[in-house]
């Protein structure tokens, strides 16, 4: 059910022009690359740039078979959906086993439709969107004393980002922890119990595989295939100095998007549910994202926090676990009421807070992103077919609203990153283009703009309240 009410909604969003990101462009260039045997190069962020030097997502070779089928943007936002509600059948199924299907139902529901997983949705498609069923077949494998599944599983996260490496050590350290622990014994003990014979458990080596993974992807294999031989993220993972009452202003801000973040992750776990360790496995990827300095890093409007929800989840499970557990070792009715009534708020809370969440999102989609009227979609509609009719084996310096549209058969550039390519031969902006200012404030005509950066004669094609396109004779 989730799978088809995403699909339509994400159909829906991708039939009326509402792109929000180049994301899902910059993937299906990166797929197509390799469904041609080629490297996966994306000329949206620079030409015959290698998104391998951006972020390391080999995985996304699996999308070649699917997209040789139909080879489409669609085809990228279909997988990505039906990867992230396939996430949900494992979860589902063991709490269906160990809690009852009205349990079972509710922590569906919440899941499926989190915070995370919506806002993911809307994003359209993005790599994130395989880590989703690894992390939570590898939780459940390990919830179901199948470890060896459960490692392999969670090692192959190495391959989804340069980041989750770290998230594999942690898990492993983790499960480390949890085998040694005896109830009521000390600290030291327990640590002892995890050196004792270390390099006899599988646990020690997916530790050791996700910190060499983690630092192999960002400190060599992404600054090999990087033009600039660098590792781009390691910049922006700072805070700024407090130098005027504006970044005062900004400090504060982040702080209330940090405080927001977390409200929503205690309350997706049913508030209990921060007291299981799963919880922790949420550390690497919110702590990057806290000590980024852009917004969209660490707010809950961003699509790597479907990657959380996995643990969140699992650790509403373990919690649920554990109270089933004190039921059933308790004789008094009182305690046993309490207990059910604890299930009961957390499953209401978490249900809730998801189903908020994705009318939120997608409301805000439907309403706020462009084309926002009927006659917009109308215009931005000509734009396109008019684009499109030009046919293929075309150089095209365009923005988001068109990038996705126009790829097939074309080399498409972005405006925010054209760097006087002088092979352009079609220039089609929107309003919305924020790097071309002399075409948005009618300072200049978009074929004078273009003959100046890219030579030769121009003319203008199709001019409607802002959406130009300009083409070289």
């Amino acid at each position: 059910v989730a799978f088809v009410i995403y699909t339509c909604i994400a159909v829906f969003q991708y039939a009326t022009y509402k792109v929000d990101t180049w994301g899902l462009a910059i993937f299906t260039q990166a797929v197509d690359g390799y469904a041609h045997f080629h490297a996966p190069i994306v000329d949206l962020k620079g030409a015959d740039y290698n998104l391998l030097g951006d972020h390391w997502h080999p995985i996304l070779m699996l999308l070649v078979l699917p997209y040789w089928i139909f080879p489409s943007p669609l085809t990228l936002i279909i997988a990505g959906i039906f990867l992230m509600t396939l996430s949900a059948v494992p979860l589902i199924r063991f709490t269906k086993e160990r809690l009852g299907k009205k349990p079972a139902l509710f922590i569906g529901i919440a899941y499926l439709f989190s915070f995370g997983i919506s806002k993911a949705v809307i994003m359209q498609f993005h790599e994130v969107a395989f880590a989703l069923p690894i992390c939570m077949y590898a939780l459940i494998a390990w919830l179901n004393k199948n470890r060896k599944i459960s490692f392999i599983l969670m090692g192959m996260l190495v391959f989804v980002k340069e980041d989750l490496g770290a998230t594999v050590a942690l898990f492993a350290l983790i499960t480390l922890f949890l085998d040694a622990y005896i109830p009521g014994s000390s600290l030291i003990s327990t640590i002892k119990s995890v050196v004792h014979n270390i390099w006899k458990k599988p646990a020690f080596y997916l530790f050791i595989w996700g910190i060499v993974w983690f630092f192999l992807t960002t400190l060599v294999l992404i600054p090999f295939f990087n033009t600039s031989s660098q590792y781009d993220y390691t910049s922006i993972k700072e805070f700024p100095p407090l130098n005027s009452i504006s970044d005062l202003g900004d400090f504060f801000a982040r702080r209330w998007a940090y405080a927001l973040m977390l409200i929503f992750i205690v309350a997706s776990a049913g508030i209990w549910g921060i007291t299981s360790p799963y919880i922790l496995l949420t550390l690497p990827i919110l702590g990057w994202r806290f000590i980024s300095t852009r917004a969209i890093d660490y707010g809950i409007d961003n699509h790597h926090n479907s990657t959380l929800m996995p643990f969140v989840f699992v650790a509403l499970l373990d919690v649920f676990m554990h109270i089933r557990k004190q039921s059933e070792n308790t004789a008094s009715q009182q305690t046993k009421h309490k207990l059910v009534k604890k299930i009961r708020i957390a499953l209401y809370t978490s249900t809730i807070l998801a189903l908020i969440s994705t009318f939120m999102f997608t409301g805000k989609m439907v309403v706020m992103r462009a084309p926002t009227s009927t006659h917009e979609y109308t215009i931005v509609q000509q734009w396109i077919y008019t684009l499109t009719d030009q046919g293929q084996g075309h150089n095209i310096l365009t923005d988001k609203m068109a990038s996705t549209y126009t790829l097939r058969g074309n080399r498409v550039f972005d405006v925010s990153s054209y760097d006087d390519f002088t092979d352009i031969d079609i220039v089609a902006i929107s309003p919305y283009s924020y790097f071309v200012a002399p075409i948005q404030n009618n300072e200049e005509t978009i074929d004078h703009w273009a003959q100046r950066h890219f030579g030769g004669s121009w003319i203008t094609i199709y001019d409607n309240e802002g959406y130009r396109i300009a083409i070289k004779q």
